[in-house]
């Protein structure tokens, strides 16, 4: 069965090429992952006795992939086309002795805000390595004992850097695809900010912070990339750098996790990949010969887990999934996204869910796209829809969409977005605003 949804992946991600041609578009997102992740199960056909995949797992994975690019397209149709702003954004000029200031003042905040996390890390854990005391702080997170105090305004130095991220990955974008020569006057203080922002992500002892920076700027950067060309169309030289950042990414998997405290014993980089980027998928298999769906007390209380827990509904708290293990292997413990829509409602859920973030995910990708008129504006849209692809790419993995994108914490975030650009844009870039022509993308 495993080999039926390979074919049905492989098809459904054809059909959302062809429907939006944009390589970072949700449907492409979703769809690219889900296929990788099921390749990886498939290389892994013996090991994890992928042969007593069910057909009931095969039609909710398959069958709800291609219920979502369904949706994307159905959204895409039946919505007012793109249009340009009756005022967008030209920026006739970089000003980079301001953009070098607020660089600085960046570096200096993230900086420190780095410093006092490891600060507060050592007063509780201990003088320990670099990588033992990040894994010491993700133990005190998962074992609920919650040892470490962490003030306030330092959360918000950590707060601050992840929001002008957005601005740093920005510029770098528009750096390398236009050889704008003014942006790379400040090109080594991005690069420190951009090293700050690496840092400080791997401070929270998880490897995603780490690849929400690699996808935001690969989303920042196709944009930019398909306004200077006018299309959609990619060089291949594009494919091949794509393709080798991708082999160094899959090379270096094993060597992060090191980093970052975790104990591999002698596991193989290979097989280290293929726990977190196919076990998945055998995985909900387990959890669906094992269980039947929508068994949960309250109702979507493993799908909006986050949400409740703000609220306050502390009877949904999420628990983490139960460790999996075929033989000698160990299969980690995230089951896809659909294990929590399954848990909720059953098949139904794993269908229905779908419609939720298709019409969330499209709003932000077709508001985003007015950056494609006019890349050198600051965009709110299209930072928030930058961050939000690798929740829409990661649905292989976890629930990642809902329990980021639908919590309180999320519509901070937004706002704290729309404040950094109102800023930005008034105090530091000072644009100019003019009428634009609408463009053609094919």
């Amino acid at each position: 069965m495993i080999f039926v949804l390979d074919l049905i992946l492989i098809i459904n991600l054809l059909i959302a090429f062809k429907a939006f041609k944009n390589v970072v578009s949700p449907p492409i997102l979703m769809g690219a992952g889900m296929l990788a992740a099921s390749l990886m199960a498939t290389s892994y056909y013996d090991g994890w006795e992928m042969y007593k995949m069910l057909p009931e797992t095969v039609f909710i994975i398959g069958g709800g992939t291609c219920f979502f690019t369904l949706c994307c397209i159905l959204y895409e149709n039946f919505t007012r086309p793109m249009r340009a702003y009756k005022q967008v954004v030209k920026t006739t000029d970089f000003p980079v002795g301001r953009i070098r200031k607020f660089l600085i003042a960046a570096i200096i905040i993230g900086g420190l805000g780095c410093l006092l996390k490891l600060y507060y890390y050592r007063a509780t854990f201990g003088s320990l390595e670099f990588s033992e005391l990040i894994m010491a702080r993700r133990l005190d997170q998962w074992s609920g004992t919650n040892e470490l105090f962490m003030p306030s305004y330092v959360r918000q130095l950590g707060s601050f850097t992840i929001v002008v991220s957005n601005f740093t990955l920005w510029l770098l974008a528009l750096m390398i695809c236009y050889k704008d020569e003014r942006i790379k006057k400040v090109r080594n203080l991005l690069l420190i900010h951009l090293g700050v922002i690496v840092f400080d992500g791997m401070l929270s002892g998880a490897k995603g912070y780490f690849y929400t920076t690699v996808m935001q700027f690969a989303v920042l950067y196709m944009f930019c990339y398909y306004a200077q060309r006018g299309n959609f169309r990619i060089a291949r030289k594009i494919y091949i750098r794509f393709f080798l950042i991708v082999i160094l990414l899959a090379l270096s998997f094993r060597g992060l996790g090191l980093l970052l405290g975790r104990e591999l014993d002698d596991s193989k980089n290979a097989d280290v990949l293929a726990e977190y980027c196919g076990a998945e998928i055998k995985n909900f298999d387990i959890l669906v010969h094992r269980t039947d769906g929508g068994n949960t007390r309250i109702w979507g209380e493993t799908t909006f887990s986050k949400l409740y827990d703000e609220l306050g509904i502390s009877s949904a708290t999420r628990l983490p999934g139960e460790f999996q293990y075929v033989g000698n292997y160990s299969l980690g413990n995230v089951y896809t996204q659909y294990s929590d829509f399954y848990k909720d409602w059953g098949i139904l859920g794993c269908f229905s869910v779908n419609i939720l973030i298709a019409v969330i995910s499209m709003f932000f990708y077709k508001k985003s796209q007015t950056a494609l008129k006019a890349p050198m504006a600051l965009n709110v849209f299209l930072f928030v829809y930058a961050v939000m692809a690798i929740t829409i790419f990661m649905a292989f993995f976890s629930n990642r969409f809902t329990n980021s994108v639908i919590s309180m914490g999320w519509v901070r975030s937004v706002i704290y977005v729309i404040v950094m650009v109102w800023f930005l844009d008034k105090y530091v870039l000072k644009v100019k605003y003019k009428k634009l022509a609408n463009a053609n993308y094919a």
